[in-house]
């Protein structure tokens, strides 16, 4: 092995990056979920739309994280496989 080799592979090693997805991706949702809803109780006329928006936004912003949590733990397991890969 060459020097610069040697050196490849003890930064491989020593490397690790640590991002927190779910944080991210539950902050995004946080972010965008109620804007949105608002931007379509805005844009209607029916009176009942913001006492609709009030008890759905919980329970859809709920499930909406259970999914994207779920969705996060794929992403990290491919992340986690081709790092593996990449320090062989």
């Amino acid at each position: 092995m060459t020097l610069k080799q040697d050196i490849v592979d003890i930064v491989k090693e020593s490397v690790e990056i640590k991002i927190d997805l779910a944080k991210i991706a539950n902050g995004l949702v946080d972010k965008c979920l109620e804007p949105a809803l608002q931007k379509v109780v805005d844009d209607t006329t029916n009176p009942f739309d913001n006492a609709a928006m009030a008890m759905v936004y919980p329970t859809l912003e709920k499930e909406l994280k259970e999914l994207v949590a779920k969705e996060v733990k794929k992403l990290e397991e491919f992340i986690a496989t081709k790092l593996a890969e990449i320090k062989a």
